[in-house]
Formats: structure tokens, C-alpha cells, sequence
């Protein structure tokens, strides 16, 4: 089961029974990142971590930042007409049970934004 996050720039997933996070929120070492450059999405995204935004029609840039010790991902949507901007995280191997996820979100701009957890697969239900 994979994990769908539009708009995401900081995640933390930690399963209550044993508070162990199960995707890395400081986006790990900066050296495993993936570039990404197809006209449309481009920048680098953490490993683990992909774009799922082909079929909108928007361009986005992704770029890893660091700032006072603290690692995230920045989200540049430099254009949008149609559809959104979405993460997916794969692998994830997510048990049966009760998880805790927080979110830190910054936006200097106007535009709204849209926070959403659903299933990668069909049917792409919205868990959150």
C-alpha cells in the first residue's frame, strides 16, 4: 500500500504501540536524492519519496533545503492550471492499527493549500 501527499513539505508517521517513525521526516542523508527533470516536474526528491503529478497540468520544482539544523522539502508550483500538485512514498508497509501523523506546512504565498492521505492503488480511497 502506498501513500499519496499533495502539498507536502514536512510528514511524520509513527506507529503508536512502539513510537518508532516509519518514513524519515528529516528526509535523510542529502546525498539519496533522485532528480527529476521532464519539462513539466523537475528538482530532486528524497529517496523513497516520487512525484505523482504527470497528469496534471501544472510545473513544479522540488528541492531539498536545510535551514537552523532542520531538513525538509521545498515545493515550488511555479504554474497550475489543472489538477494539483501530489507525493507518493513507496514502500510502505503500514499494519493494521493506530498511527500518529503531524504536518508542518509553510506557504508565503496566497494560494490555499490541500493536505490529503489516500491509497496509491484503486480504488484511491482518502484515509485522511
Amino acid at each position: 500500500m502506498g501513500i499519496l501527499i499533495s502539498s507536502l513539505l514536512f510528514l511524520m508517521a509513527l506507529s503508536e504501540l512502539d513510537n518508532e517513525a516509519i518514513v524519515d521526516t528529516n528526509f535523510g542523508d542529502f546525498e539519496e536524492y533522485n532528480d527529476i527533470s521532464d519539462g513539466q516536474i523537475s528538482g530532486q526528491l528524497p529517496f523513497g519519496w516520487m512525484d505523482n503529478s504527470s497528469w496534471a497540468k501544472l510545473k513544479v520544482d522540488y528541492m531539498p533545503v536545510e535551514s537552523n539544523g532542520l531538513r525538509f522539502l521545498r515545493i515550488n508550483v511555479k504554474e497550475l492550471s489543472e489538477g494539483w500538485c501530489q507525493l507518493a512514498y513507496q514502500p510502505l508497509d503500514i499494519q493494521e492499527g493506530y498511527y500518529r501523523f503531524s504536518i508542518k506546512l509553510r506557504n508565503l504565498s496566497r494560494a490555499t493549500i490541500h493536505f490529503a492521505i489516500r491509497t496509491t492503488d484503486p480504488p484511491y480511497e482518502f484515509i485522511w
